[in-house]
Order: C-alpha cells, then structure tokens, then sequence
C-alpha cells in the first residue's frame, strides 16, 4: 500500500489513514483491530476484520494495476 499509494501507512494512525481512504467498512474495520491490538479485546471477528482490511488492499492494488496498463510510459 505504502508504495503503491505514496504514503507512509504503517505510521498512520486509523484516523488518519481515514483522512486518506474514506471508507466505512475500513474505518470500522480499522477501529475492530485497533481494540484487538492495543484493547486486548478478544473478538470472534477477527478474520472479518482482516478480510475487509485485505479486501481493501487489493482493490487499490488493481485500480493502480489498471492505471499502468491503460497509462503505460513511452
């Protein structure tokens, strides 16, 4: 994400990787693993949560895939 996006996502807070990819079901997602992480809250959801995370990455690793083979350089 962080190459393909430009932006240093690992030392990102959730609120400000929002600010850079507004999307509910990531925000939520995002604030499930923050719990779990930093809470020790225990959930059964886990695998949702990283599903919605994974979900996401992959969806912008394909635009910017797309971007390159409609764009390519001369």
């Amino acid at each position: 994400m962080e190459r393909l996006e430009k932006k240093p996502f690992a030392t990102y807070t959730t609120r400000e990787i929002m600010d850079n990819m507004p999307d509910d079901s990531l925000a939520e997602a995002l604030k499930n693993m923050d719990g779990i992480i930093y809470g020790q809250e225990k959930s059964k959801n886990m695998d949702v949560f990283l599903e919605v995370l994974k979900t996401g990455a992959t969806r912008i690793y394909r635009v910017k895939r797309r971007q390159i083979l409609d764009n390519p350089l001369s």
